[in-house]
């Protein structure tokens, strides 16, 4: 019966009772179990004899030299070995598995940057992470990993939330594109006044502002100047790849595809790229390690056209080098002859 009573639920429910048990059974001296775990004898005295009142069994013994265990109490104490020994494999078990990168990370982002810049990269990240996979949410809305909705947002707005490790990524400079399909047919607009008499692809979204071309072009254009308004990304580009018009594009957009060239009106935009995610974030590791990408996808040394300083589109390729020329997305869009290729066969 008095074994029973040991291993009751509501005496093993009370851990720190049985962590002060543990220790004191093991050093059999008051003074040596109070170092050990930094309170009083007498702190170790009374919680002992909570546990003993508690169970209604003697555990130790008091005598001349000090405490000796009762057989109830080495039964107890093996009990506990077998427990913290499971206990101890278990934790061991759950460090590997959060250093292990399994299990899903849900990214918020840019629609354009994570169409076109990001995507293509996860590729390669995920087949040597095959345990991992990310959830990409893509759109021009600000994730927000404080209300639980992302594990890391990446934005052109920065977040001002205080329970958020917010920083600077990189920078997206922009300017007008055009395909060289419309500029064959309307002619390059070679200034300000130029532009306003040309069709221009404009994007609505929550962190594109068209209002900046506007204030630049002296105010709102008149009907039909926008030939089309989207509000993703990728139709903004595709609008402007097929020679629909003369839309704002990321100078890294030469690093992608040459179906689009920069127009020169003086027209350039900045806009910062931050990250963000909360504070216990680098605690699990597949996030922090996913962190760590994403901020190398915009390492501005190896990628200058996110640094500070704009760098003309026509000027990039002189940046790129065998450390970043995989990812110029190489058919990631079709090229015109494989379209061509394609169509004769069909």
């Amino acid at each position: 019966m008095a074994q029973y009573k040991l291993l009751e639920p509501e005496v093993l429910s009370s851990l720190d009772d049985l962590k002060y048990f543990r220790v004191l059974g093991e050093l059999i001296s008051f003074r040596k179990a109070a170092a050990m775990l930094g309170v009083s004898p007498q702190r170790v005295k009374r919680r002992i004899e909570a546990l003993e009142a508690r169970t209604g069994v003697l555990l130790f013994r008091r005598t001349q030299a000090g405490v000796m265990l009762t057989h109830e109490g080495e039964t107890l104490y093996g009990e506990l070995e077998e427990f913290w020994r499971s206990a101890r494999t278990a934790e061991k078990k759950l460090a590997q598995t959060g250093q292990a990168l399994r299990g899903e990370v849900i990214v918020a982002v840019t629609e354009g940057l994570g169409t076109f810049w990001l995507t293509p990269r996860l590729v390669e990240y995920l087949e040597r992470n095959e345990h991992l996979s990310v959830f990409l949410q893509t759109s021009m809305s600000i994730g927000h990993p404080e209300r639980g909705e992302c594990d890391i947002g990446i934005s052109l707005d920065k977040p001002t939330y205080p329970d958020l490790v917010v920083k600077r990524l990189g920078y997206l400079h922009v300017m007008p594109f055009a395909s060289p399909l419309y500029v064959q047919k309307h002619g390059r607009p070679g200034s300000v006044e130029d532009i306003l008499q040309h069709r221009v692809v404009e994007q609505i979204s929550e962190q594109v502002r068209f209002e900046e071309l506007e204030k630049y072009l002296g105010g709102r254009p008149e009907e039909g100047f926008a030939a089309i308004r989207t509000n993703t990304s990728a139709a903004h580009f595709w609008a402007v790849s097929k020679g629909v018009g003369i839309g704002v594009l990321p100078t890294y957009i030469r690093a992608i595809t040459r179906k689009v060239e920069p127009i020169d009106v003086g027209f350039r935009m900045r806009r910062d790229i931050w990250i963000s995610f909360g504070k216990d974030a680098r605690r699990v590791n597949r996030v922090s390690a996913l962190i760590d990408f994403l901020t190398g996808c915009f390492d501005a040394k190896r990628f200058p056209w996110f640094g500070e300083e704009f760098i003309h589109p026509d000027d990039l390729e002189k940046h790129f080098t065998g450390a970043n020329a995989e990812f110029q997305f190489e058919g990631f869009i079709e090229r015109e002859d494989e379209a061509s290729d394609q169509a004769l066969v069909h």
